[in-house]
């Protein structure tokens, strides 16, 4: 028996093959797709000029002590299943707990089912004396009821001084 063939054709080839009027077969499977998680770019590199429309994701940002709080965001590329989500991190770098920084957040983030994203809050504490740069890195660790994103997993927050160096 003869079974005509349907063909889709694009600019880039053919998207999809199949049989006309057979019935398509699709099985479903019980297991989930976790979502994954991801720290959102922290600002967009033009490397052409502010005018360029080419944006790169860039996971640095500089700032000065007296911007008083600052919030890392966490997306998720779907809803967290019924279960919930947990997501251990840590602050790192140089830039002292209590002296350049006050983590706002608890850790782990307890994400509720239906949650796609997340923050982690630190507020940035105004010194009033000059320093280097101080370096402080989210980095996300052990996740439980998503999937940690394999590139987007660190950002770099660099703190800088509010006072001018001295002369």
């Amino acid at each position: 028996m003869f079974v005509p063939r349907r063909f889709a054709f694009s600019l880039f080839g053919i998207l999809s093959l199949g049989l006309a009027g057979c019935a398509s077969s699709s099985s479903s499977s019980t297991a989930s797709v976790l979502p994954e998680v991801a720290i959102a770019p922290l600002c967009e590199y033009t490397p052409f000029g502010p005018l360029d429309p080419y944006r790169v994701p860039y996971w640095k940002k500089h700032l000065k002590d007296s911007a008083a709080d600052f919030s890392f965001v966490l997306e998720l590329d779907g809803p967290v299943g019924a279960g919930g989500a947990t997501i251990h991190y840590d602050l790192a770098g140089d830039a002292v707990a209590g002296v350049h920084f006050m983590n706002l957040s608890p850790n782990p983030l307890v994400l509720p089912a239906g949650a796609t994203g997340a923050e982690v809050s630190v507020d940035l504490i105004p010194s009033g004396e000059f320093y280097h740069e101080r370096l402080l890195a989210l980095e996300l660790g052990a996740v439980t009821g998503a999937t940690l994103h394999a590139k987007s997993h660190r950002a770099e927050l660099w703190i800088r001084p509010s006072v001018d160096p001295p002369t």
